[in-house]
């Protein structure tokens, strides 16, 4: 078959140009099935008096919905409602940003007690996926503050 037949290999060591080669295809395939990348990171960072990093939530939003890939409150500052407070200021923005819905990623071992009662509700789990935690998937509606 020549030259143009195509093989499968391990790439230990990609370049840049080749993982931005297969995330341009994905992105062109998705456009053409659900609409243009609209994606837009989030970030919200909890800083101390001194200005140290305390905690934070990053993910982004993308066509209609909130992600959260990461939420973090350091152990000392935990049950005080920094991370109400976060997600309170990612939805608000997300709203803002025309989102209708969140959807998120937690473990048994993380706070999935937490989300729940911030409204998010399961919509997938793997079991026992990491050293007997299951892999939890969340999802909530998003209200505009208005009500509308």
């Amino acid at each position: 078959m020549g030259d143009d037949h195509p093989i499968i290999r391990i790439d230990h060591a990609p370049t840049d140009a080749d993982l931005e080669q297969v995330k341009a295809g994905l992105r062109a395939f998705d456009a053409a099935a659900v609409g243009p990348d609209d994606r837009r990171p989030l970030a919200l960072v909890l800083r101390d008096g001194g200005g140290a990093v305390r905690g934070g939530l990053i993910g982004d939003t993308l066509r209609g919905w909130l992600y959260v890939d990461k939420l973090w409150i350091a152990a000392e500052l935990r049950g005080l409602g920094w991370g109400s407070q976060l997600l309170d200021h990612a939805e608000r923005e997300a709203v803002a940003r025309g989102c209708r819905a969140a959807h998120l990623e937690t473990s048994t071992h993380q706070a999935p007690a937490f989300y729940a009662g911030r409204g998010y509700r399961e919509v997938g789990r793997i079991p026992a996926l990491w050293a007997g935690a299951d892999r939890i998937y969340l999802a909530k509606e998003l209200v505009p503050s208005d009500g509308a």
